[in-house]
């Protein structure tokens, strides 16, 4: 990663740092120096030459962040988005260590940012990993399956290893305790069909455009009706009607 501080070594430390964009002191803009302009992150992805700013990795991790928490199952993952963000972390709480003077209110301002922003990915990790957890097998087979048709994959590489080696101790786990007393042809791992039509969501339009969206009709389920979705229009619809427009960033969730 490229110039994320500038460390002197006097007694206080001048810090520049890009994920404090985000940062909202602007009455405290005089003492605290975080730069207006900084050198663009390249990404990780080898398949585009697109880059991104610091301010749009903070961006990205917290709509991600909220998008896991309320969705009712798993969204595709943002691997290069939380490793950019965990490093550019990692550098930074590197540089805090070489600062004399610890009790400077920009050091503990910085500080308390990088705490929020180390929250919000430790968070988003969690309630994937929960998901997972839950519904081991059902995300697998759908991870494979979007492979196959080159759609955005559900786990990332590590959650992949996670997943299976959760799988294999759950298994082991049922096979020593309760599979083998009982006949061979009844010996199967119980799986579980994800069910997303009774969920609803309270969702937000981001998209510049205006979406249509099909919704069951409540007073016969057996037919449904299309609504529209303006910009910046807030909607508590079910989850089924809006999961392709989630993934494709067109709405997000609240």
């Amino acid at each position: 990663m490229s110039e994320r501080f500038s460390m002197d070594e006097g007694n206080d430390c001048n810090i520049t740092v890009p994920a404090m964009d985000e940062l909202r002191l602007s009455s405290l803009s005089s003492e605290i120096q975080i730069a207006d302009t900084m050198d663009e992150i390249e990404t990780m992805n080898d398949n585009d030459d697109e880059s991104i700013t610091p301010s749009q990795l903070v961006k990205e991790i917290t709509i991600a962040w909220q998008n896991e928490i309320c969705a009712p199952r798993l969204l595709p993952h943002i691997e290069t988005v939380v490793d950019l963000m965990i490093d550019q972390l990692e550098s930074m709480e590197e540089n805090f260590s070489k600062c004399k003077d610890h009790t400077s209110l920009k050091i503990i301002l910085h500080k308390m940012e990088v705490q929020r922003l180390a929250y919000i990915i430790n968070e988003y990790i969690r309630a994937r990993l929960k998901k997972i957890e839950k519904d081991v097998e059902v995300l697998q087979n759908e991870d494979i399956e979007r492979e196959k048709t080159n759609a955005p994959r559900l786990l990332s590489s590590a959650e992949r290893v996670f997943a299976e080696r959760y799988e294999l101790i759950k298994r082991h786990l049922l096979e020593a305790n309760f599979l083998e007393r009982i006949p061979p042809a009844l010996q199967r791992l119980p799986t579980t069909a994800l069910d997303m039509s009774a969920e609803r969501v309270i969702v937000e339009v981001t998209n510049d455009q205006q979406e249509q969206v099909i919704i069951p009709e409540m007073t016969d389920m057996l037919s449904d009706r299309t609504i529209d979705l303006p910009p910046g229009s807030i909607h508590f619809i079910p989850y089924p009607s809006i999961a392709n427009l989630l993934e494709a960033n067109k709405v997000r969730l609240l």
